[in-house]
């Protein structure tokens, strides 16, 4: 397996992963979690750079 950085075009993919990994948490009744809405993509470009 080879991990590679991100580039931009992942980023809107790791908003996806992001609510994806947090629905988990409503079945559990945490819904404030599930529904925490992922970094903006202007954050998640941030780190993307500081790598």
């Amino acid at each position: 397996m080879r991990i590679r950085l991100a580039t931009t075009a992942d980023l809107p993919l790791l908003q996806e992963i992001e609510r994806a990994a947090g629905e988990p948490f409503r079945a559990l009744g945490m819904a404030a979690i599930a529904d925490d809405e992922p970094p903006p993509l202007a954050e998640l470009d941030r780190f993307r750079r500081a790598g």
